[in-house]
């Protein structure tokens, strides 16, 4: 017993020290979409990727429903920030354009990481016309296929 639970904790420190960079997956969007707090808003974001499994190198779709309690939130300029947590990279943001009710979508390609990882992230940046403020939030850290 206490040989399985070193064998585990070596694991899962080489999960989250190498391909997750410190960062654990918290949303498993090959299952369906993820919703998340957008900083300290009072927003929620419901994250969608397709097609599933989501995989590198093809055209997916993103998908951002943005609401406040119950209320859509329509007044929003998105881009989705895609990184590997840990990683520099260069930049690859998708701008989500408002297609109503809240709903927010937009085109995209998550790179191929000649390193091998698979631990992506997907962080909101919203702004908002006055009186609100912009935003980072809402970080979103999936696993993807490789293709």
């Amino acid at each position: 017993m206490i040989g399985g639970l070193i064998v585990l904790a070596i694991a899962s420190t080489i999960f989250f020290s190498e391909e997750g960079k410190g960062r654990p997956v918290d949303c498993e969007i090959d299952r369906g979409p993820c919703e998340k707090a957008v900083g300290a808003t009072g927003m929620t974001a419901v994250l969608d990727i397709a097609p599933k499994p989501v995989e590198t190198m093809k055209k997916l779709f993103f998908r951002i429903e943005l609401k406040k309690g119950t209320v859509p939130v329509t007044d929003g300029d998105i881009i989705l920030d895609l990184s590997m947590p840990g990683m520099y990279m260069a930049e690859n943001r998708v701008k989500l354009m408002h297609k109503g009710e809240g709903k927010y979508e937009g085109e995209g390609v998550i790179v191929r990481c000649p390193g091998g990882g698979r631990i992506w992230k997907a962080e909101v940046l919203l702004r908002r016309p006055a009186p609100h403020s912009n935003t980072r939030g809402a970080i979103f850290v999936f696993r993807v296929e490789k293709s």
